[in-house]
């Protein structure tokens, strides 16, 4: 009784705030993961309801004329007739005791232009952007030296570790984080507090990983190694970089992350074209990061995926940073293996 009456007086005080909306909406969840369809865009087992954030807005791409935003838990769904640049509020019961209140607003831009965030921010990451592509340019385009080569596969070595270091380092920015439980792709979600962050770290991870693609592909080529193998980092490089374009809360962001998921064929691949060049340490790079990858299916047993669904996706990034950090190690060994016959009298 108690809490009925406490969500009826919240409801009262949202309702002054609300636009275009008699009566907040009030649904049920057992499960934290929600689906929600935006128009014809379904957005699957992304949103993850946050009780401590009050309200946590969903940006609902603005469009020109009305459309219906659906959020759809495990026991029940509502359908929202949007309007352009107005909000709504709704309320989600989690476990029968946790109110989860949603705000959706109108979103207009990408992550990094979403107009509540300071001009500043795109004027910083426009600046970032130049500066780091004309030295990634700048590299590739250098005649292609053992010092080149040298150099891009220590690109990978960095951001095998950055990578990890950016999730930390975001789930502190995030707050009430739960890197074991929430997906990973939560903690740079438009409109969280680590968002900004996440999406020029993600960024750069893109970039990282192409020019470390492009030093395999080098090394492959010099030494007469099949390049096979390093063309799925280059999706997984791209994918990157798109992604911090398209954020959790985007409607193409399941779309573009499932791109990434082709990186898988590379250690396959390596196992086949690599193997009588790098021998045992090959191998077991990429035993490894295969079977580390693979656990991302675990995400279709609705038992695990449900309570540890952020493990199950670190799984999947554990697998080609290993492989990477592993094989770009191992081809600077045989670069500096090389120049040394070479310049050994």
């Amino acid at each position: 009784m108690h809490l009925l009456l406490r969500l009826i007086l919240i409801s009262f005080g949202l309702l002054g705030t609300a636009y275009s909306q008699s009566t907040i909406p009030l649904i049920h969840a057992d499960s934290t993961v929600i689906d929600i369809r935006d128009g014809d865009s379904l957005i699957s087992k992304q949103w993850v309801l946050l009780p401590n954030v009050r309200p946590d807005v969903y940006n609902s791409p603005n469009a020109p004329q009305d459309k219906y935003v659906s959020f759809i838990t495990n026991k029940d769904s509502v359908q929202i007739k949007v309007e352009p640049g107005l909000e709504y509020d709704l309320i989600i019961l989690l476990n029968k005791k946790d109110s989860c209140f949603i705000k959706i607003s109108p979103f207009y831009g990408t992550g990094f232009l979403v107009p509540a965030k300071p001009a500043s921010h795109s004027r910083t990451f426009a600046l970032i952007i130049g500066i780091a592509t004309l030295i990634v340019l700048t590299i590739i385009a250098i005649p292609r030296k053992e010092t080149t080569l040298k150099l891009l596969l220590i690109v990978g070595l960095i951001v095998s570790l950055f990578f990890w270091v950016s999730l930390l380092v975001g789930g502190i920015l995030h707050q009430n984080y739960d890197h074991f439980r929430l997906p990973v792709s939560q903690i740079g979600a438009i409109g969280t507090n680590s968002e900004f962050f996440m999406a020029l770290c993600i960024w750069f991870s893109g970039t990282a990983i192409l020019a470390a693609a492009v030093g395999l592909f080098r090394t492959c080529r010099k030494y007469h190694f099949s390049f096979v193998p390093t063309l799925p980092v280059f999706v997984l490089g791209l994918s990157f970089c798109i992604l911090s374009f398209a954020p959790m809360g985007h409607p193409q962001h399941a779309t573009i992350g499932s791109i990434g998921l082709l990186f898988l064929l590379s250690p396959i691949l390596s196992l086949i074209f690599w193997r009588k060049y790098l021998g045992k340490t090959a191998f077991w790079i990429s035993i490894i990061s295969l079977l580390m990858c693979l656990l991302i299916f675990l995400r279709f047993v609705p038992a695990i995926n449900t309570n540890w669904e952020g493990l199950v996706q670190r799984t999947y990034h554990f697998g080609w940073t290993f492989w990477l950090f592993g094989i770009c190690l191992s081809f600077l060994r045989i670069v500096n293996k090389r120049q040394v016959l070479i310049n050994k009298p």
